[in-house]
């Protein structure tokens, strides 16, 4: 196990470093690179991608933060998580008996994966601080994508592409008339992130390159990059009513990426060279939200149920409301929380069923979530699985 983690700490910094022949600049294999900048939320997850109307604790700044309005005080030193894609189809690979090795998992991870787009891995850490309507985050992500030609047969012969982000961001949220039966917060956030990815790397490659520095220098000196930033903007507004009945709308202003191509990493240091320039177009949205949530006994029994709408200029201008366009826009899920600490969750996403628990220890708080993420261009096509764990230390 202990030389499983360093192999996936490895394939996560050799990667960052290194490129083939590719340039990120033209090559449409990196178009999803542009959701790199959000935090990995298990609770949103496990809920089938919902829980917008019912932001809560440390993640309020990220996803709402109209929510800030609730002044609740809130850090997280820190809270890391890790999500794990191809999970069934690896597990299934082992053998039933027997020892099971370093090598046999990483050839299990190789043959699961297919054509087309793929992922590997996500991780995540993030530092935060909620007091008086202000919130304060930094986070770093870093995702191990996959691609592979519909000509090629995939497994080994697939490659691997990394991309990693730095995220910094503040908030603001005010709630108007807190004890009244309806209250209405209004909140914005506004960030910057810096985003670095990576052409392809085969997998044939990886012994060799993680068995010889001199192989990894040689990289480091010849590598393509494609680096940029992004100033992220959110305006949002939440209204609370009775009966635990909320509604939430988040604007999200700017999110597309200036990018600049550097041919290696001495162009990259050189204060007086050029870059070509390029952008990853991200369109402005608005998402929307409902849900229903009520305390019974005190906080002995919290459910929730939650319904949020992806991108609701864009399915309305669509004009359309088939099933399969509205599995992509509508998320739905639900929690139970019972005897103060534990968390039950179930969702549906794009057609896949979610679901999750946690447990909150008062400082330390666990979260899981096993769900499924399209990487086809149609729903149901190419259906990935993945396991999600998440550690909050905070409050």
């Amino acid at each position: 196990m202990k030389k499983l983690l360093v192999l996936i700490i490895a394939i996560a910094m050799v990667s960052s470093i290194y490129a083939a022949d590719l340039n990120p600049a033209t090559n449409n294999a990196f178009a999803k690179v542009s959701t790199i900048g959000s935090v990995i939320d298990a609770r949103t997850i496990a809920m089938g991608g919902a829980g917008l109307a019912d932001a809560n604790n440390y993640q309020s700044l990220w996803n709402n933060p109209a929510r800030l309005g609730e002044k609740n005080i809130q850090f997280s030193l820190p809270a890391v998580g890790i999500t794990l894609y191809n999970t069934l189809e690896i597990a299934k690979s082992l053998p039933e008996s027997g020892d099971v090795d370093t090598d046999t998992i990483i050839n299990a991870a190789l043959n699961s994966l297919t054509t087309g787009y793929g992922k590997i891995i996500d991780m995540d850490a993030q530092v935060s601080f909620t007091a008086g309507g202000f919130g304060l985050g930094i986070s770093t992500k870093n995702s191990i994508y996959t691609y592979a030609p519909l000509t090629s047969s995939g497994g080994v012969n697939s490659k691997f592409y990394d991309a990693m982000s730095v995220n910094a961001l503040v908030g603001y949220g005010y709630k108007f008339n807190p004890n009244g039966l309806f209250s209405v917060s209004v909140g914005a956030s506004v960030g910057a992130s810096a985003l670095i990815y990576t052409d392809l790397i085969g997998a044939s490659n990886l012994t060799s390159i993680l068995n010889s520095d001199e192989a990894i220098n040689q990289i480091i000196d010849k590598t393509p990059l494609a680096f940029g930033y992004s100033i992220p903007v959110k305006a949002a507004l939440s209204l609370d009513m009775p009966l635990g009945l909320s509604i939430s709308t988040v604007a999200k202003i700017n999110n597309a990426y200036s990018m600049y191509y550097a041919e290696n990493k001495s162009a990259f240091e050189n204060e007086n060279a050029s870059f070509d320039e390029f952008k990853i177009d991200v369109p402005f949205t608005i998402d929307a939200g409902a849900a229903w949530s009520i305390n019974f006994l005190g906080k002995f029994l919290r459910p929730v149920i939650a319904v949020d709408v992806v991108d609701v200029v864009g399915l309305v201008q669509s004009k359309d409301f088939s099933k399969e366009n509205l599995f992509k826009h509508v998320k739905a899920g639900a929690e139970i929380r019972g005897l103060w600490i534990l968390d039950v969750r179930a969702g549906l996403n794009e057609g896949y069923w979610t679901a999750g628990a946690a447990v909150d220890l008062g400082i330390i708080n666990l979260e899981a979530a096993y769900h499924w993420q399209e990487m086809g261009a149609n729903l149901g096509q190419k259906g990935v699985d993945a396991l999600t764990i998440k550690a909050n230390i905070g409050w």
